[in-house]
């Protein structure tokens, strides 16, 4: 399948991947939370992930130079990555106990 993320949602999924609250993006992106709140919906429903952790998980998958190149905007405001469900899916089976 595969993943379009905008500026701002790939800002949000650096954040989070650094482990900050809806509340502590919001202050660094000056959002509010409920806007960061929404955002982190689209996010989950764009990774297929069914809470904040697995989402983590999903997002490492991605990669952190991908996510910091689409977080600048120094690419196309959509940025599309071809991501494979198999590999997805062992990954977030092997690291699962370690996150939760």
């Amino acid at each position: 399948s595969k993943i379009k993320l905008s500026v701002r949602e790939a800002q949000i999924l650096r954040l989070l991947l650094n482990g900050l609250t809806n509340k502590e993006i919001g202050t660094e992106l000056a959002l509010s939370e409920k806007t960061v709140s929404h955002y982190m919906t689209l996010l989950m429903r764009k990774l297929n992930a069914r809470n904040r952790v697995e989402a983590v998980v999903l997002a490492r998958n991605l990669g952190a130079a991908w996510l910091d190149e689409v977080a600048s905007g120094r690419t196309p405001r959509q940025v599309v990555l071809s991501v494979m469900g198999a590999s997805t899916l062992v990954l977030l089976l092997v690291l699962w106990p370690a996150l939760a």
